[in-house]
């Protein structure tokens, strides 16, 4: 004999119960309470091929709204860490830039108070030049070459740096350094210097021969040099020679030739001449 549904679901107003079909799913609350967004969707699909049903639109706010603050958050969080990264690159730059060590890390000093310090430490060594002595031959108008040798340098000086840091008093002029130094030894380096005298190696200028316009608003003069003796620089004495040509003074020729037979060491000026058309 059948039991009507009555008798076997009795009503049962505090707990809301309802009648459950046959063919439904018992975990299926379960998975309702685990997945409340997809769960409905799951388990249509899986019963009645597929059916679409509609989302909630309450929980799709709520994901996109959740999706959109962890992307801003993560933006906010990658910026302030660019803006940092960058600061502290700037303040180490300008540190290390401030505060250069050397190898032994001191404080790097001031290049020209780093020359300054190494010079004097050469000159309180006690090194000093013999007695210069003029070389034979003239360099220069009013100029000659002297030279003298300075020995004992400590093992532990650059002989080079001794060399250039050592002054040295030749007629009444001082020097700082020399014009040029060459080793002799181990411990022993040689100086030469140009030194400018009042009564040798001062050759003058014969006749000036005016040789007309060579180029446009230029005029030609040549002239001579005389009092050159063998053995001179010919050519640095004549271009270093000073000369006055119509009233004017030049300090040196514009270019000068030696002319075999014809005249030997010669100068030459081309002077402006409004009339060189």
């Amino acid at each position: 004999m059948g039991v009507s549904s009555k008798h076997a679901f009795p009503s049962c107003p505090s707990c809301q119960c309802h009648s459950v079909p046959s063919h439904s799913v018992p975990s299926m609350q379960r998975e309702d309470d685990i997945h409340p967004v997809f769960s409905g969707w799951q388990n249509t699909n899986q019963h009645y091929g597929a059916v679409p049903i509609s989302v909630p639109s309450r929980n799709l706010k709520g994901f996109e709204a959740s999706s959109a603050g962890s992307w801003l958050r993560v933006t906010i969080v990658f910026t302030l860490g660019f803006l940092f990264g960058m600061i502290v690159h700037e303040n180490t730059r300008h540190g290390s830039t401030e505060h250069e060590c050397t190898e032994h890390g001191r404080p790097r000093m001031d290049p020209a108070e780093e020359l300054a310090k190494e010079i004097a430490k050469y000159r309180a060594a006690g090194m000093s030049w013999d007695i210069p002595q003029p070389t034979t031959h003239c360099h220069a108008y009013g100029s000659r070459m002297y030279t003298a040798s300075l020995s004992f340098i400590p093992a532990s000086f650059a002989s080079g740096k001794a060399c250039k840091y050592t002054p040295i008093k030749i007629h009444d002029q001082t020097f700082e350094e020399p014009d040029s130094c060459v080793p002799k030894g181990l411990s022993d380096v040689r100086g030469y210097w140009l030194v400018h005298e009042k009564i040798e190696c001062m050759p003058y200028w014969g006749s000036f021969a005016d040789k007309g316009c060579q180029v446009s608003g230029k005029k030609r003069f040549e002239a001579p040099l005389y009092n050159l003796i063998e053995g001179d620089d010919w050519f640095g004495m004549c271009g270093s020679t000073p000369a006055e040509i119509r009233g004017e003074v030049y300090a040196r020729p514009s270019s000068c030739d030696y002319r075999h037979g014809r005249g030997g060491m010669t100068g030459i000026w081309d002077i402006d001449d409004q009339n060189c058309h």
